[in-house]
């Protein structure tokens, strides 16, 4: 009987710590938002922290009640990697979790997006996390061919802020560098 309940403990245990692992690379240099923390559309409690790539520096637009941080890792030719575009609402605002948000891109020559939209809706929700304090897209693409000169993602972001009294739709355009190596 002790034996029985002890390999049930045993198998509680590697259960739950399986459980609390993520199936997918997250950290430095893996261009991934981490897995804990509130769902996508999470209202309230603490907000999650975007995980930057290493070899990305971060550009902004500081707008008006909002602030939007985006990152493009170098580009192994034909290999797919990773861009983050996060936006923050600025106080007192959070995100709109009804709105239309839409992030529409158009690649450069020489460059294959995985998606050339992504949505966040009550009908779809291709947001890596949408929170009330944060949201994240991850943005896939590959660079098929090195390229002289600077090439970019060009990008068009619809989304909304609120406040208690009332809801802001926003539009902000972001040019995302493509560097391949």
């Amino acid at each position: 009987m002790r034996l029985c309940w002890l390999v049930s403990l045993a198998f509680l245990c590697a259960a739950c710590g399986a459980c609390s692992k993520s199936s997918k690379a997250s950290g430095p240099g893996s261009g991934t938002a981490p897995s804990e923390g509130p769902a996508i559309g999470a209202k309230g409690g603490p907000a999650p922290v975007t995980v930057w790539p290493t070899n990305a520096p971060q550009q902004s637009i500081d707008g008006d009640g909002f602030i939007i941080t985006f990152a493009a890792p170098d580009a192994p030719i034909g290999t797919e990697v990773m861009a983050l575009v996060e936006v923050k609402p600025k106080k007192p605002y959070h995100l709109n979790h009804e709105y239309p948000t839409e992030l529409s891109l158009k690649a450069p020559d020489g460059v294959k997006l995985s998606k050339e939209t992504y949505e966040n809706n009550p009908d779809k929700r291709d947001a890596k996390v949408w929170h009330d304090e944060v949201g994240v897209f991850e943005i896939g693409y590959t660079a098929l061919a090195k390229a002289e000169g600077l090439r970019s993602i060009e990008a068009n972001f619809l989304f909304a802020v609120c406040t208690d009294a009332s809801c802001d739709p926003k539009t902000a355009t972001l040019s995302i560098p493509v560097v391949t190596q």
